[in-house]
């Protein structure tokens, strides 16, 4: 059952997605963070295996890169409602593992997390094709 620990700013949204994986179940939820100085704390102490990290403004990619130092075994996904090409490619060269659309259906967020935690990338291909233009 992965672990998995959710970082969201935005508490309602982040009780919303708690349920819903509740709700479906395979998944053991740590206690979600609201701050990256939270967040830095939680990973040290819980090991997750999986990151859902609401992408913010306070999430700079200095901030990803020092959170893939401090847990590079974790798997990192970003929550966006939207994300630039060029923020999106410097990421998954960085190593994220997924970029995952907050407007997504519930089900594909909980398919994100269970195909990233088996290993595999989630990616949209509207996303990585604008990579190749």
């Amino acid at each position: 059952m992965p672990r998995i620990l959710l970082c969201s700013g935005e508490p309602i949204l982040a009780r919303g997605l708690e349920s819903v994986l509740r709700h479906v179940g395979g998944f053991d939820l740590l206690p979600s963070c609201r701050t990256i100085i939270g967040l830095q704390e939680q990973l040290e102490s819980s090991n997750p295996e999986v990151l859902l990290l609401d992408l913010s403004p306070e999430v700079t990619f200095a901030v990803l890169s020092d959170l893939k130092q401090a847990a590079p075994e974790t798997s990192i996904v970003l929550w966006v409602t939207a994300i630039s090409t060029e923020l999106a490619f410097q990421t998954m060269g960085l190593g994220i593992r997924g970029i995952l659309r907050k407007q997504l259906p519930a089900e594909l967020q909980v398919k994100c997390l269970h195909r990233v935690h088996a290993g595999e990338l989630w990616f949209e291909k509207a996303l990585t094709d604008s990579f190749l233009n």
